[in-house]
Formats: structure tokens, C-alpha cells, sequence
């Protein structure tokens, strides 16, 4: 049987999820290299000395919130059990889940967004090169991006989806979907419900990827 926390270590990890909280906030508004560890103090009702008791940096104060949320974001996404589902249905509640993440999560979208565009991307492989230098323990992203690549193979071979069309261009074309929609949102939260995209995505996107 787990030990109870005491009062004291309660609120120690308080303290923690407090400051990343408002680190958090001030990442994503002002950016990671133009936010100072002063900032943060001030959005979390802290002392600077404070911060660095709980954080020797601010690297890894930024590495710490990163880890929390790509981790929160593959443990849900990793739920969705696609053998129990036909292929569109999958992939229809993964895209929901995606976006309604995306939604309960605004502050680490865009720092997250945010980041990515800094950096000139060739592929997914350098993305998550990109990201072991930010955070320790990386979830591993690229088995769950080739799960999802082999069901859209088998849906290929199975005759469900145009057999002209390659798996790595059905996965981008999706991704530059959900980007798009992603890039108006955060530039104006109350433009639409985010939420709805999931249809409208799937609807577009998979009437045009079926096999006639």
C-alpha cells in the first residue's frame, strides 16, 4: 500500500504544477527565448529563488512541461484501440481526440506549434531529433505513427482507399489539414469551434481517399 503524502509534500508538488502552469502561460504567449525565469515568478506569485528550487533552469523548466504534456498526449491517443474499429471510425475518433486535446490544452498548442515552425522540417524523423534535444524522456511517437501507417496500408490492400494513393501522402495531406485549421484557430480562438473540424477534416478528406 502506498504511503499517503504528507501535507508538506502536497504542497511541494503544488508548488511545481504551479509554476509550470504559468510558465506555461508566459511560454506561449512571449515565446520560450524571450520569456526570462523573472517572468514566470511573477505569473506564479513566486520568488525567482523559488523557481530554481523546484527548477535549476529554465531549460528545464521548459523540458519538464513539455515531457508532462507529449506524454498526457500519447497515453490518450495510445487508448484508441483501432483493432476494434473500422478503419474511417478510427481514424475519424483519432482525429476528435487530436483536436479536442488540442482544445482542453490551448497554451501548450501553441507553444508547441509555436516551436515546430521555428525549425525547418523534412520529416518526422528530424521533428523528433528535434525534440530529444528539449526533453528526456520522449514518447515514442514514431511506433504510434507507423501503427497508424499500417492500418491505412491494410485499408489500401483491403480495397477501402484508392490504391493510387501512397500512405505517406494520405498521412501529410491529413496532417496539413489538421495544421491549417489549427493556424486559424490559435489566431483566433471564437473564428469556429475546433471541435467541428474533426467532421468537416474527415468528411473532405476521406470522401476523397475512398475507393469509388
Amino acid at each position: 500500500m502506498t504511503k499517503p503524502l504528507s501535507r508538506k509534500e502536497r504542497e511541494k508538488l503544488k508548488h511545481r504544477q504551479d509554476i509550470m502552469t504559468a510558465a506555461l502561460k508566459i511560454f506561449a504567449e512571449k515565446g520560450f527565448h524571450k520569456t526570462t525565469m523573472e517572468d514566470v515568478a511573477k505569473q506564479a506569485d513566486f520568488s525567482v529563488g523559488t523557481l530554481y528550487n523546484f527548477f535549476p533552469s529554465k531549460d528545464n523548466l521548459h523540458q519538464k512541461i513539455m515531457e508532462k504534456h507529449l506524454w498526457d498526449y500519447y497515453n490518450q491517443a495510445t487508448s484508441i484501440d483501432g483493432s476494434k474499429m473500422d478503419l474511417f471510425d478510427f481514424l475519424t475518433a483519432f482525429l476528435e481526440f487530436e483536436l479536442d486535446f488540442c482544445v482542453n490544452n490551448p497554451e501548450f498548442t501553441r507553444l508547441f506549434i509555436c516551436e515546430r515552425m521555428e525549425e525547418v522540417f523534412v520529416s518526422e524523423e528530424s521533428f523528433v531529433e528535434h525534440f530529444k534535444e528539449h526533453v528526456q524522456t520522449l514518447p515514442p511517437f514514431p511506433e504510434m505513427l507507423n501503427q497508424h501507417a499500417l492500418l491505412l496500408q491494410s485499408g489500401i490492400e483491403d480495397g477501402l482507399i484508392d490504391q493510387n494513393l501512397s500512405v505517406e501522402d494520405i498521412m501529410e495531406a491529413m496532417r496539413g489539414m489538421v495544421r491549417h485549421f489549427l493556424w486559424l484557430w490559435l489566431a483566433d480562438p471564437t473564428r469556429f469551434d475546433l471541435k467541428d473540424k474533426a467532421r468537416v477534416i474527415t468528411k473532405i478528406f476521406f470522401d476523397g481517399v475512398r475507393r469509388k
